[in-house]
């Protein structure tokens, strides 16, 4: 079995290489996911056998129902409305693309157009076995 606490502070002490421990603990990140996967839907079917909230071995545990998904595909209304605004946002997007090329952001009309904010997320990294 692998400590990660270890390998982790390894790889803080500079004693391990940190894109081998990175493969290695997305690898158990993966394999957990699979294995919870698998068991939460025996673990929920047992949780319903007792009230909402019940403690067992030691653990507090308490079963939530899922939350209410709303879907509005289906409303025309809300179909128009989705297209004008990803038509506007392509639009922006296309005036952002503009200004980043030197080139003014205005509509037909002569308008200058604001240009929307702009952030990006973080890096990532990905590693794949050959």
């Amino acid at each position: 079995m692998i400590d990660v606490k270890e390998l982790t502070q390894n790889v803080i002490d500079g004693t391990e290489d940190p894109l081998m421990a990175l493969s290695i603990l997305k690898g158990l990140q993966n394999e957990i996911k699979s294995c919870i996967a698998e068991v939460e839907p025996s673990a929920i079917a047992e949780a319903e056998k007792y009230e909402k909230t019940f403690e067992h071995k030691g653990l507090k545990i308490e079963l939530r129902q899922g939350r209410k998904v709303w879907n509005f595909k289906n409303l025309p209304e809300w179909q128009k409305a989705e297209k004008a605004k990803i038509d506007c946002e392509e639009q922006y997007k296309a005036a952002y693309s503009n200004f980043e090329k030197g080139l003014s952001a205005v509509k037909q009309d002569g308008e200058v157009l604001e240009l929307p904010e702009v952030t990006y997320g973080k890096p990532s990294i990905i590693i794949k076995n050959k």
